[in-house]
């Protein structure tokens, strides 16, 4: 039987995630915590939309850290 493009997208997941990453996502998921699902795909280096900007803590940290003008001396 023919599994369409799930044969490819199983090999892909496999090659980029074990399953200690498997569990950990789906426990994330499960429990809705989003700021925690985005700072792990700022960790992975994995791009997210800009509507999720408001739920990331690490956006929103380098946003602050953009605001701050240098002290002349």
């Amino acid at each position: 039987m023919a599994l369409d493009d799930a044969d490819v997208l199983s090999a892909y997941v496999s090659q980029v995630f074990n399953h200690a990453d498997l569990l950990g996502i789906q426990a994330l998921m499960y429990d809705k915590d989003m700021a925690r699902l985005l700072k792990l795909a700022h960790l992975r280096n994995w791009p997210h939309q800009d509507k999720w900007k408001k739920f990331c803590p690490v956006c929103e940290a380098k946003d602050s850290l953009s605001q701050l003008v240098p002290i002349k001396q």
